[in-house]
């Protein structure tokens, strides 16, 4: 990845950060309570509209369903692996764009 692409990622990364943060904070808040309701929301929200995220929101997606997909394997395996499927595919696709560092 060129030095040019990777600050123009930066910069989207980092002018996204208020609203994330807010984001971050609520779905904090819902892993220590181990309630999956508002993980499974952004997951499910943001991968029906994966053509359109950048490859920062892309990147973020990910990162949110590597923590899901466990979770969901422990209560309900069936449900788990259709999240895993998914995950390995958007994972892929992230690989291709974002350095292994920033997820």
């Amino acid at each position: 990845m060129s030095v040019k692409r990777l600050a123009i990622l930066l910069c989207l990364m980092l002018s996204s950060l208020g609203m994330s943060a807010q984001l971050d904070s609520v779905l904090y808040r819902a892993y220590e309570r181990h309630d999956t309701g508002p993980w499974k929301h952004y997951v499910d929200a943001s991968a029906a509209k994966w053509d359109k995220l950048n490859h920062a929101q892309r990147a973020r997606l990910v990162s949110y369903e590597y923590g899901f997909v466990a979770d969901m394997i422990n209560q309900d395996s069936e449900l788990g692996e259709h999240y895993l499927e998914l995950f390995e595919s958007h994972l892929s696709q992230v690989e291709r764009f974002v350095p292994k560092s920033t997820y």
